[in-house]
């Protein structure tokens, strides 16, 4: 991958660093890669349960998100490997960061996200909760520091969602025991090799999901009726 494409990102290994120390202590031990990449989604994740390697990149649109918002995004991902799990849902990822007590950037991130309402996802099998669901999830105090977050980004929810907005919330991919678990929409794919990198696309069609890894059918699922 060119120069051009991935870049370092020491700004948001810090962000990780700050999240791991406060809120995820069973990371601590980890190594951390965290870039910047043009992908399908705001972000990915990728780790191996066998020997404690991460992988963070965000695409490049994240860029210019306030502090805030890139904190909610990547407590978003980390709460992927923190709950143990490959196979977890989105909505228990999301609560996962609001028990961790960072529900306030996980709003703010979701009107970055265009998200006001839940996104549902495969059927309605999953979800990612929407800004106002988060919210009514918050203790008083948070719900003031969220206040004050919005004031002084001069942020206004919206109901509507972005028109524009081709991308996947995020990826999430794990390995283990010669396998890998590709989660995307809601769907998880399993592909029968240890570490694969490269860009993820999801293509459904006549109520069958296909994973495209590197523009080539990695793997397809069939979606529930």
């Amino acid at each position: 991958m060119s120069s051009k494409h991935v870049r370092a990102a020491p700004e948001l290994r810090k962000l990780v660093d700050r999240l791991i120390e406060f809120a995820y202590p069973e990371l601590r031990r980890h190594d951390f890669f965290v870039r910047w990449k043009s992908i399908s989604a705001f972000a990915q994740i990728s780790w191996s349960i066998t020997d404690r390697t991460m992988r963070i990149e965000c695409d490049k649109s994240v860029r210019d998100w306030h502090e805030s918002q890139k904190l909610g995004l990547l407590a978003h991902e980390l709460s992927h490997p923190a709950t143990a799990g490959y196979l977890n849902k989105e909505e228990d990822i999301d609560l996962d960061v609001i028990d961790r007590g960072l529900g306030t950037y996980l709003a703010i991130e979701r009107i970055s996200a265009g998200k006001h309402e839940d996104h549902w996802l495969n059927r309605k099998r999953d979800r990612y909760l929407g800004y106002r669901s988060i919210r009514s999830l918050l203790e008083r105090h948070e719900l003031s520091q969220l206040d004050r977050l919005l004031k002084g980004q001069q942020l206004i929810p919206s109901l509507r969602t972005n028109p524009q907005e081709p991308m996947s919330h995020d990826i999430s991919v794990a390995s283990s025991s010669g396998d890998t678990y590709v989660q995307l929409e809601g769907i998880t794919f399993t592909l029968d090799e240890a570490d694969i990198e490269g860009e993820f696309k999801l293509v459904i069609r006549d109520g069958t999901a296909f994973l495209y890894v590197n523009d080539v059918v990695a793997a397809e699922s069939e979606l529930p009726d």
